[in-house]
């Protein structure tokens, strides 16, 4: 191989020889957990991130297998006591897989059309949700087969919605009183395409505490499915796309409901694909909520048993734990249970959760068990990722348990109020 195309892992080379090799990592690491072998280790990633630096390794499918493998959950560089951020030097090896090729060829196909295009993403979302409306949801044969025949077992796809988040909402919507604030909002694809009324959620509880939300037409994915699948070129070309379409607007920052999303946007643009950062800045949902306005409290009383799933890229990503829990505990009647290990990964990580199945349900596994011990009516997360993984499996495991963002738990208590109010 040509040392010359190592450019975007020889940047990690240092924190790659930090490695003292002492397996703490071992310890924490889900997929370590599941496959047992060290190649599949952060301290086996590591170490085979080296070897091909050195030129005594290849991209051999062994290689590309263990990188993959990988959720890049970052729990091992959160406990890493040499600071070995794995998480990147994975996606740094997953960039130079893909710049010899070896992407996965729908994926490929995908990054560099569908979700290039805001209008062509919508319309195949569209279509795709006519097709599976009238030929596939309820038909008991297709919904056994179609998972079966693509390798992913008796899995609960997600339902797309028959109108997107950006179609049922204005590009302006007003605040109610005196406004104090205009905010820029970025609707991530799963938002806009599989929970639509997240953000119709984002806007009420927005615009009712005085704050006026722009939802700017155009924008695409964050880009965060694209570089964690090692196409940081095309993944760059999206950041360039939103930033250009966000600089251009007169709002005092940007607010996102997904928690990849305000990772991505955060400072994966900047750290990873080099692309400039946001003139305005950019505040997870949660965090703007719970600290950057005055926050309304006129709920009503909502009895529900309540339990919370940290994130990957929220708790260790951005740091954001306290706040989702501080914003849901402020609503009367809502009991609040912490899950053992509530900041475990749950296996979803994007499109991990439908290319490897086997493993994502294996991780899984064990956080739906934590949820079931709970009790709770609910699960609340802050990332449309984690829901749809969380979804398959309450399923699978037959628990009686929904899943909500924290904002639609805001937002329906304050919609209680209004109703006992009147």
């Amino acid at each position: 191989m040509d040392m010359d195309d190592l450019a975007l892992l020889k940047r990690y080379e240092d924190t790659i020889n930090q490695c003292f090799r002492c397996g703490l990592c071992r310890s924490v690491c889900p997929s370590f957990e599941e496959i047992g072998i060290e190649g599949a280790s952060p301290r086996g990633r590591v170490q085979l991130a080296g070897a091909l630096l050195d030129g005594k390794f290849g991209l051999e499918r062994t290689f590309q297998d263990r990188m993959l493998d990988c959720l890049n959950c970052m729990r091992c560089s959160e406990i890493c006591p040499s600071g070995v951020r794995t998480d990147r030097i994975v996606l740094a090896t997953r960039a130079e897989m893909a710049r010899k090729g070896k992407l996965n060829i729908i994926k490929k196909l995908v990054f560099t059309t569908v979700l290039k295009s805001h209008t062509a993403m919508n319309l195949l979302s569209r279509f795709a949700a006519l097709g599976q409306k009238w030929f596939y949801t309820g038909n008991t044969l297709l919904e056994a087969l179609v998972p079966k025949l693509a390798g992913m077992g008796d899995k609960k796809f997600p339902v797309l919605a028959a109108k997107s988040a950006v179609r049922r909402l204005p590009e302006v919507n007003r605040p109610q009183g005196k406004p104090i604030m205009r905010v820029g909002y970025f609707v991530g694809c799963a938002t806009n395409l599989l929970f639509p009324e997240i953000a119709e959620s984002v806007v009420r509880v927005l615009t009712r505490n005085g704050v006026e939300v722009i939802i700017p037409r155009g924008q695409v994915c964050c880009g965060i499915p694209v570089y964690s699948s090692g196409d940081f070129r095309n993944a760059g070309k999206l950041a360039e796309k939103n930033l250009n379409i966000f600089n251009n607007l007169d709002v005092d920052c940007i607010v996102t409901d997904c928690a990849s999303c305000s990772a991505a946007l955060k400072h994966d643009v900047r750290d990873l694909l080099g692309v400039e950062s946001f003139r305005s800045q950019v505040y997870d949902l949660n965090e703007f909520l719970a600290g950057k306005i005055p926050l309304g409290k006129e709920f009503g009383d909502l009895p529900l048993k309540v339990t919370y799933h940290d994130p990957c890229h929220l708790k260790r990503g951005q740091n954001i734990s306290r706040e989702p829990r501080e914003l849901m505990k402020l609503v009367p009647g809502l009991e609040f249970t912490e899950m053992e290990d509530a900041d475990r990964c749950c296996g979803g990580a994007g499109t991990f959760s439908f290319t490897h199945h086997d493993l994502s349900r294996k991780v899984g596994t064990r956080k739906a068990e934590a949820i079931r011990n709970t009790g709770a009516d609910y699960v609340a997360t802050p990332c449309p990722s984690c829901r749809i993984q969380l979804d398959d499996l309450l399923h699978h495991e037959g628990i009686h348990a929904s899943t909500i963002h924290p904002v639609q738990i805001l937002d329906m208590a304050y919609r209680k109020k209004e109703e006992t109010d009147r």
